[in-house]
Order: structure tokens, then sequence, then C-alpha cells
């Protein structure tokens, strides 16, 4: 009697782990696709509801903000002192932002320009900011 497996079984099992793995993969990929695009239509959503919500009072001690936390993966947006709302970009959604990226929603115009990229697997999606408007051109692109 022969301990261990032959070089066929273990070929065999190679063979089947490496088809299951082949199968698999587009299933991952569009998962990580779903939470890029569910990712910037939150964002989307909060950056016009931001700027056009009452948040600023009518004395102006509240200015809406929406900042940037690159290392902790997520934007926060605040009014004044107060927490409006964070959120967390998902695993597998990569982020390219300029070095400034923070957005102060006044009431007198929008002073922000820039563009925000995000990205998984072949499909990427950048929001460019001009001056004059919080509502970003969404500029989606596939097979970077």
């Amino acid at each position: 009697m022969k301990d261990g497996y032959t070089f066929v079984e273990m070929a065999a099992v190679l063979v089947i782990l490496s088809m299951l793995l082949l199968i698999a993969m587009p299933s991952v990929q569009s998962v990580e696709r779903l939470a890029l695009v569910d990712f910037t239509e939150a964002l989307l959503a909060d950056i016009a509801e931001v700027g056009q919500y009452p948040y600023v009072a009518s004395d102006e001690k509240c200015v809406p903000r929406l900042r940037w936390y690159i290392k902790e993966r997520r934007y926060h947006i605040t009014c004044g002192l107060t927490s409006i709302k964070t959120v967390t970009v998902p695993e597998g959604v990569e982020i390219s932002l300029p070095t400034t990226s923070d957005i102060v929603f006044s009431k007198t115009a929008a002073s922000y320009a820039g563009q925000w990229k995000f990205s998984s697997g072949k499909l990427a999606i950048t929001l460019k900011f001009r001056m004059g408007t919080y509502e970003p051109e969404v500029i989606r692109s596939e097979g970077w």
C-alpha cells in the first residue's frame, strides 16, 4: 500500500480548482463593479442633497463641507461642527483624488474644480467638477 496521492490525482485536483477559480472570477468582478457604481451614485446623491438642501443657516454659521479622509477610505459631510454623514469607500474600489478634494457648499457660488476618479477592475468613473456648479460631469470608461 502506497501513501499519498499520485501525480495524476494531484493534477486533476489542480485542474478542477483552476476551472472553479476561472468560473468564479467574473462574478467577483461584477460584485466589485456593482459596488463601484452604487458608491458613486450614493456620492452624487449626497453632493446633490447637501448642495441644495437648506443646511446653511440664515446667519451662515453652518456651511456644509464634504471632506475626504484618504487613509481611512471615507468621506465625511459636516455642517459647522455637526456631523451629517460618513461614508466608507467599499473594498475593491480604488480612489484617485487631487490634493484639494474638499468641497465647501457656500450660498454664493461653487468654487471647487477638480476630478475625482474611482475605479474597480476595468471600469473607471470620473467625477469632473467645474467652477460655478456643484453638479459634476460623470465620465464612465471601460477597459482602460
